[in-house]
């Protein structure tokens, strides 16, 4: 059985602004630079040398990095999340033996997994088999 509903143009104009105040809530956060930054120094903060000033690449124009436990990120996605940089995914670039190095890098998994997620920063980490280490802004 079918009804029939009647609405005022006030109640559709409430339904469209709560849909789309939905839909901006469930977005990924994008992040500047310096919102990024603000982040990094309070992992700084709570974790001291371990995590390095913000800075820019060498030439000052291309991309900002983010170190941390040896790792540099990047912003990905148009600040979405920081992204380890390509070169520091591979075992090889670890240790000589590629088992060593993947036994190295999932070590450094754990620990910075464990430093993002605890931290005073709100943040989320993930990975994947490839040791793509993401961290996003919850």
């Amino acid at each position: 059985m079918n009804k029939i509903i009647k609405l005022t143009e006030r109640d559709l104009s409430r339904i469209v602004k709560k849909i789309i105040s939905e839909m901006i809530e469930d977005s990924p956060k994008r992040l500047s630079f310096d919102e990024w930054a603000d982040v990094w120094m309070s992992l700084r903060k709570q974790y001291g040398e371990t995590f390095l000033n913000p800075h820019f690449n060498v030439d000052n124009s291309t991309y900002q990095i983010f170190t941390g436990m040896n790792l540099d990120f990047i912003p990905k996605n148009d600040g979405e999340y920081l992204e380890v940089m390509d070169m520091y995914r591979d075992p090889r670039n670890w240790r000589d033996d590629y088992d060593k190095g993947v036994e190295t890098l999932m070590r450094i998994e754990d620990r910075l997994k464990e430093r993002i997620e605890n931290s005073d920063a709100n943040l989320r980490f993930e990975t994947d088999d490839n040791f793509r280490f993401r961290i996003y802004k919850n």
